[in-house]
């Protein structure tokens, strides 16, 4: 096992990754309505 401040640190790390990785999927998924939106709008 990690000692405890490596361990904290690393899940410190991880939970900063995941909360970009959701925002990141958020605004993929925005993108994606919007072009959809887009082009019902248009079309």
């Amino acid at each position: 096992n990690l000692p405890a401040e490596v361990r904290d640190a690393q899940e410190k790390r991880l939970e900063e990754l995941k909360r970009q990785q959701d925002i990141q999927n958020q605004s993929v998924i925005e993108r994606k309505l919007s072009m959809r939106y887009r082009r019902v709008k248009f079309f």
